[in-house]
């Protein structure tokens, strides 16, 4: 989907001198993403490295505690709930 690829683009490495300074991260922004990503067919992995890079990914995707992988289904979730109402409750 568009909207992930251009996340990829944006969370590319770069020099300090041509990046950005990095957005207060949002609970919100990382529902929206995973949404995104599950509409898309995206596997939950391949969110998760979109969202916290590959790097941070790769050696704790299959340890015992499933951490990122829970944080990646539980995003999915609560953007899936904004989606049918919930961002009602935000305004």
């Amino acid at each position: 989907h568009e909207t992930l690829r251009i996340l990829e683009r944006l969370t590319e490495k770069t020099t300090n001198e041509d990046r950005a300074p990095e957005p207060t991260h949002s609970k919100y922004r990382d529902y929206l993403f995973a949404l995104d990503g599950r509409l898309a067919g995206r596997s939950y992995r391949d969110i998760a490295e979109i969202l916290y890079g590959p790097d941070r990914i790769g050696p704790y995707w299959t340890d015992d505690s499933r951490g990122y992988k829970s944080k990646v289904i539980r995003a999915a979730k609560c953007g899936l709930a904004l989606m049918n109402g919930g961002y009602r409750d935000l305004l």
